[in-house]
């Protein structure tokens, strides 16, 4: 009898059972908030040094070019008005040399545009996906192939250019002027500009219809080097304001080729240059093309409460539309903010709570002296 009341207490009783089980499920709940704060300060570290690499490669490119690489899109004065235009090569084709892709970078003929067919070492190139281009906290990597590429297999990137702001002393948009900043190269003679009208594709674009025209230079062979990646690069010179006040590259987390979504981005608010190769709407994800370039004239992560087809109550834009949340604008899924790197190389977090004054005071490179651009030589 003994025996068997000894071999009856090895076991658990249910009661016993249920209560271990009740206490895991406590220290489970109590460890997960923990756990994910972990992983979100490790993601924003992550993040964090990305841009800082991005930053230095730029002023590696500096001390080798004499200038820092150009913003990707400049301000084209024809005269009468200015115009949004692409450079011929996006910023990160110009820096690849700098961030350890050297390989990638001396298959790419900077003569050509990153998807030209005739040169399809540049396609290949393009549809590299470096690491350093990517935020580890991206809740819309579901929405890329891999997380990094797009269904044609060219690299994306969570990172843009600041080619220009729109923000006015005040913080006000103004859409028809332009403040350089420290990523605003020169502008090409006149002669070099063409307009490319209305996509084949359908979608009704706005004003962002002229671009370089490199086909006229060269007409039998393409594309030559009169269109020079490196013409009139912005100079340290020029930013005024000081290196550390002038941001850079700034967070723009999640393009993806959702936001070309049609019955959205065709609308009023076209989302896309015309690209000049396909003379469809221009993919703007894509790391290698010109138009990963974003001008500041919203908040930091604007729109927040918005979908790619559903606008934000506050903003009015949703997605799919350009300059709106993660499309084209300063975005990231951090929580309180984005960051941004300066023309010293240094980070910085900016809080979504900055006024836009402060963000185009930021922007700009010579913002003491109201420059405005273009500066035509």
């Amino acid at each position: 009898m003994r025996d068997m009341r000894r071999r009856k207490r090895t076991g658990f009783t249910l009661v016993e059972l249920m209560v271990v089980i009740a206490i895991i499920a406590i220290l489970i709940g109590l460890l997960l908030p923990a756990v994910q704060k972990v992983r979100a300060a490790a993601n924003r570290a992550k993040c964090s040094n990305n841009m800082r690499q991005i930053g230095l490669a730029c002023l590696n490119f500096e001390s080798t070019k004499g200038g820092l690489p150009r913003g990707s899109e400049h301000i084209w004065n024809d005269g009468t008005i200015l115009h949004k235009v692409q450079d011929l090569q996006s910023t990160y084709t110009l820096i690849l040399p700098y961030i350890e892709q050297g390989v990638v970078g001396d298959k790419y003929d900077l003569r050509f545009r990153y998807n030209d067919p005739a040169v399809p070492q540049n396609i290949a190139a393009a549809g590299a996906a470096p690491a350093i281009f990517y935020c580890p906290e991206n809740q819309l990597a579901g929405d890329r192939v891999d997380g990094r590429r797009d269904s044609a297999g060219y690299g994306c990137i969570d990172y843009t250019p600041l080619p220009y702001t729109q923000l006015d002393p005040s913080g006000v948009s103004v859409s028809t002027t332009f403040w350089p900043t420290a990523l605003t190269g020169g502008q090409y003679p006149n002669i070099y500009y063409k307009d490319f009208g209305v996509g084949t594709d359908g979608f009704v674009k706005s004003t962002k219809t002229w671009q370089l025209d490199a086909a006229t230079w060269n007409p039998i062979t393409g594309p030559d080097a009169k269109i020079n990646a490196f013409y009139s690069l912005p100079t340290i010179g020029q930013i005024t304001d000081g290196t550390s006040n002038s941001m850079m590259i700034i967070e723009d987390v999640g393009q993806n080729e959702r936001m070309l979504l049609v019955g959205v981005s065709d609308g009023p608010n076209a989302n896309s240059y015309i690209d000049p190769v396909t003379v469809t709407a221009s993919r703007h994800w894509r790391w290698a093309n010109p138009d990963i370039a974003s001008g500041q004239s919203k908040r930091v992560n604007s729109a927040k409460a918005a979908t790619y087809a559903i606008a934000d109550p506050v903003e009015g834009c949703a997605w799919a539309q350009h300059d709106c949340g993660p499309n084209s604008e300063m975005f990231s899924f951090h929580g309180n903010g984005a960051f941004a790197v300066f023309a010293d190389g240094h980070v910085a977090f900016i809080s979504e709570t900055t006024s836009k004054a402060v963000l185009r005071a930021l922007a700009t490179r010579s913002d003491g002296k109201n420059e405005v651009l273009p500066e035509v030589d």
